[in-house]
């Protein structure tokens, strides 16, 4: 007899059920949510105002008809790995079936990876804290919550496939940490991390991230597992990658080599101290848009990721660049915005040393692989914007670190299962009051 049966009887049944059945109507109906809004904005939104638009477009074509990489006389963005462009140029010349405009359909592609994004950050967490629903759900609601992903999730853009191969990648990285090394997990996530790559190159930080920790992990504890996961990743991984970093490094001297269209718009390398310390609080939670604050990382990463900064979303193309003060209308939602995004960013931050201290204390390789990863996606853009300095600071996007979407889920779930396993519950009544009303602006904000 189940121990549900002996101690509560048929009610005790009936509450168990009810509680069983609920996480994955909670999950399904997250889910379905996430994907009706963004296929709504994906059919609402001009794929020509993602960014750098036209140059991919250039590039899937030089793929499509001439069959070879672009040259920068080519399009601006030849820099770039080739993955995203060459499913592209697969994918447009036989859209016209399914009755849309080509463009549409890679559109179309991006969406159904920022959902892969969603649903493997979850598996991640469901890998990392097997036994809290808290933290699994709280992931999945922060993840789909999150705009930088719903805005990139509906461009023309490489970002949201990188991001959906890498989180594949570190999720099959995380199940071997938990569950034991084996040479399939490591090929299949070496696999992932080096399609990743050949899609955009933050993902190089990722791969070295999960090389390191499992590294570590298998010099502690010489685990034979350990050292058989590793070599199938790395040679996987080299194999698909290494090719691109040595074509670039050939042709251009540089295995990172980067396009500047126009030499003027670009700095010596380096940045003034007042670049990482710059907050602006007053014009981010008044005027968080371009062209305020330019050229200066928090506040312009912190608005691109809660709201609209580059005005290439919410405000419409005639406002994109003018006037430097948009009408009521469109300012006062991304305030909001501003508003909405400082109780989960503070909480993930707080979750993120948390974690941090517990994954140091439990030597867990999971959660150092999590960690780690996203830790160095975030050096990698900031060196990124350290030796690229633009005069207008057009390259501090918040879509750069996509990568990071998944920790940053994970923190939130984290925060949140802390907060109820220690406050009261009148102080977690009104957070969870909080976040529903702000999760309101959100959603609203979110809809084209």
């Amino acid at each position: 007899m189940s121990t549900v049966s002996q101690v509560g009887g048929p009610g005790a049944r009936e509450q168990a059920g009810v509680r069983i059945r609920a996480f994955p109507t909670a999950v399904a109906g997250t889910l379905a949510c996430y994907l009706t809004l963004e296929l709504w904005d994906v059919f609402h939104y001009d794929w020509l105002r993602s960014y750098d638009a036209w140059a991919s477009s250039l590039y899937a074509d030089s793929i499509q008809r001439h069959h070879a990489l672009p040259t920068a006389a080519t399009s601006d963005v030849w820099h770039n790995p080739p993955l995203f462009y060459a499913i592209a140029a697969v994918i447009q010349p036989h859209a016209g079936w399914l009755g849309i405009e080509p463009h549409k359909a890679v559109q179309l592609v991006s969406v159904f990876c920022g959902l892969a994004v969603v649903v493997l950050s979850m598996l991640v967490a469901r890998e990392l804290f097997p036994e809290s629903r808290w933290v699994q759900l709280g992931t999945l609601l922060g993840v789909a919550a999150t705009p930088v992903l719903l805005r990139g999730s509906i461009m023309y853009h490489p970002e949201p496939l990188a991001t959906a191969l890498a989180t594949g990648g570190l999720f099959l990285a995380v199940r071997a940490a938990c569950r034991g090394w084996t040479r399939r997990l490591g090929a299949a996530a070496g696999l992932l991390l080096g399609l990743a790559n050949l899609t955009r190159t933050w993902a190089l930080a990722e791969a070295v991230a999960v090389a390191v920790i499992v590294a570590v992990a298998w010099l502690r504890s010489r685990d034979a597992g350990a050292r058989r996961f590793l070599a199938c990743f790395v040679v996987v991984l080299v194999v698909l990658s290494a090719p691109w970093y040595v074509r670039q490094t050939v042709r251009y001297g540089n295995p990172f080599a980067f396009s500047k269209p126009d030499p003027y718009q670009w700095l010596p390398s380096g940045r003034p101290v007042s670049f990482f310390t710059t907050l602006d609080a007053k014009d981010v939670f008044t005027n968080p848009y371009q062209p305020t604050y330019a050229n200066v990382l928090l506040p312009v990463v912190y608005t691109d990721w809660w709201g609209d900064y580059s005005r290439y979303f919410h405000v419409p193309q005639t406002e994109t660049d003018a006037p430097a003060k948009l009408p009521s209308r469109y300012r006062g939602p991304m305030v909001l915005q501003s508003v909405v995004g400082v109780l989960p960013t503070l909480a993930a931050l707080a979750a993120l040393v948390g974690l941090a201290f517990a994954a140091v204390r439990t030597r867990s390789a999971a959660l150092g692989i999590a960690l780690g990863a996203g830790v160095l996606v975030l050096a990698s853009f900031v060196a990124f914007l350290v030796h690229y300095p633009k005069r207008d600071g057009d390259n501090i996007k918040a879509l750069y670190v996509l990568d990071v979407v998944p920790l940053f889920g994970l923190c939130v779930g984290w925060s949140s299962d802390w907060l109820r396993r220690h406050s009261s519950r009148v102080v977690l009544g009104a957070v969870l009051a909080w976040i529903v009303v702000t999760g309101a602006y959100d959603v609203s904000f979110l809809i084209l």
